[in-house]
This record gives C-alpha cells, sequence and structure tokens, in this order.
C-alpha cells in the first residue's frame, strides 16, 4: 500500500481539496486528522472517498474539501490508511499553508 500527494496551500475564503492517492490489495481503513485530532466529516470539511481499479491493484482516491478556509485551517493534515489484509499502517503529512491572498499588484 502507497500514498502519494504534495504540499497544499490556500487563501483565505477559498476552497481546498486534499488527496491522498492509495494503491493496494483488498479493504482499507482510512482516516483523516489535523494536528492529531480525527476529522469528522461535516458541513465545513467532507470527505470523500472514490475506488477503481486497473489491472490488478486497486487505487483508492481518499479527499478532504475544505470550505470556505480560514486561518484556523492552517495545520498538519494527516492522510492514514491501513490494510485489513494485512497490519500495515500508512501516514502521509500535509501542513497545509493559509494566506490573505496570492495576488499582488
Amino acid at each position: 500500500m502507497e500514498l502519494d500527494d504534495g504540499s497544499p496551500q490556500a487563501t483565505v475564503g477559498s476552497d481546498i481539496a486534499i488527496s491522498c492517492h492509495l494503491y493496494g490489495v483488498g479493504k482499507v481503513l482510512k482516516i483523516w486528522q489535523k494536528d492529531g485530532r480525527r476529522i469528522a466529516d461535516n458541513r465545513k470539511r467532507i470527505i470523500w472517498d472514490y475506488s477503481g481499479s486497473s489491472s490488478h491493484k486497486l487505487h483508492k482516491i481518499f479527499r478532504l474539501f475544505i470550505h470556505n478556509v480560514s486561518v484556523d485551517d492552517g495545520g498538519t493534515y494527516t492522510c492514514m490508511a491501513k490494510s485489513a489484509k494485512f497490519s500495515t499502517l500508512v501516514r502521509k503529512h500535509f501542513y497545509l499553508q493559509v494566506g490573505e491572498s496570492v495576488y499582488s499588484i
């Protein structure tokens, strides 16, 4: 099982999606955390899970959408995945930087 993705950036008031791409076999338990605390699926933070397959591997996209980003949304996000078939636990950390604006005059 593998995870991959980069480091996201967002501006205040924008919407952002942070994705983990999982490659492996069998069922996978997936959890999002922010600063070490589990994230609940709600109107502000929406957790989306998609599974597809290609040849013999399962490709899963585990995505966290954050609506109307605020400065408080900045921090360390962790995508955790554990295979039901194996006892493998994989973590991927993302540090979300939130700024006031990306535009300059």
